[in-house]
């Protein structure tokens, strides 16, 4: 979560003072700090200044993060950019998508479908996520551009309001090894 709000307060940031969308969310272009806490978002080579419509021309992205009106309408607005963001989330809750055993075709033509490139029996949770949170999700990748969250702002804001254990890795190689957990996360750590 901490990660996913870190990408969404650069987003926010991009919006605010450039008046621009990263138009290219995926996790490849959200680098992590040496202790895998904190997120930076990168790569805006994709960026586009806002228009007076509120979107922008959309751009052939990586097909799995590209939001279902990218292909449809050929324009995105910041909740394309939530909903990347939304599904980057969902693989680190969830596991990394096999994008390479997709078939690309069949992807391409869900998506000129107006629908997501990954069908939705696809999509499941893991069973340690939490309700709020996979609401959470579900609603940054709705196939609605309108139904989403409208800005990285209100995703955050949504994001804060989800209550799970703090995971911390203690020691260990990659997601192996110790972890501790604390409860409840609302209090300072030290009264948890």
């Amino acid at each position: 979560i901490t990660i996913t709000t870190d990408a969404l307060d650069a987003l926010g940031y991009v919006r605010r003072e450039f008046n621009a969308l990263h138009r290219d969310i995926k996790p490849g272009n959200v680098l992590l700090d040496e202790d895998r806490h904190h997120g930076y978002l990168s790569d805006f080579g994709s960026a586009a200044t806002i228009d007076m419509n509120g979107g922008a021309q959309a751009v052939l992205g990586t097909n799995i993060y590209r939001p279902p009106e990218a292909r449809t309408i050929g324009r995105v607005g910041a909740d394309a950019d939530v909903y990347g963001i939304g599904m980057m989330l969902f693989e680190m809750l969830n596991g990394r998508l096999a994008w390479e055993e997709l078939d690309l075709q069949a992807v391409e033509a869900r998506l000129q479908r107006g629908l997501r490139a990954i069908p939705g029996p696809q999509l499941e949770f893991a069973p340690p996520v939490p309700e709020r949170l996979r609401q959470c999700v579900r609603k940054a990748i709705h196939r609605d551009p309108k139904q989403r969250y409208p800005s990285s702002e209100s995703f955050i804001t949504a994001l804060r309001k989800v209550r799970c254990i703090d995971w911390r890795h203690e020691e260990g190689g990659g997601g192996c090894g110790t972890w501790s957990g604390t409860w409840p996360p609302q209090l300072p750590r030290d009264r948890r």
